[in-house]
């Protein structure tokens, strides 16, 4: 005889959905990335030229604040181009829209931030508008 097994709730667990740009997603997640590096380099050079007075830090002061502006710049320009599939959202470029209620947000970072940190780490990332989760591998 076969006893009857007790059913047990059976939860569904989407897999994530494809993202159809991800050379383009992760070549604007690098350029957010050095652009923020670029900053720090900035502020840690101008620091250092004000503390010992010397021209030399300066000019890579100087350099670091010109990288920061064309690595923004293309990043900008890249992000225009990548939108969600769903929403139509741009999905590393914030906007004043509400974002959406599902959608991943660590603590001390952004919305865009949180989706360069989470692409970047583990390929997949949120959009901020729909909550929609998307990974760069197909």
């Amino acid at each position: 005889m076969t006893e009857a097994i007790p059913s047990l709730p059976v939860q569904r667990i989407r897999r994530p959905r494809h993202f159809p740009r991800p050379g383009t997603a992760v070549v604007t997640a690098l350029l957010l990335l050095l652009a923020f590096a670029a900053l720090v380099g900035f502020v840690v050079f101008g620091l250092k030229m004000w503390m010992t007075q010397q021209p030399e830090w300066g000019r890579y002061a100087l350099a670091c604040m010109g990288g920061f502006v064309i690595l923004r710049l293309w990043a900008a320009w890249n992000t225009h181009r990548l939108h969600c599939p769903l929403c139509h959202g741009t999905v590393l470029h914030e906007n004043r829209c509400g974002k959406h209620r599902e959608a991943k947000k660590l603590p001390l970072l952004g919305y865009r931030a949180t989706a360069v940190v989470s692409l970047l780490c583990t390929g997949l990332f949120s959009c901020m508008y729909c909550g929609t989760v998307f990974r760069l591998k197909k």
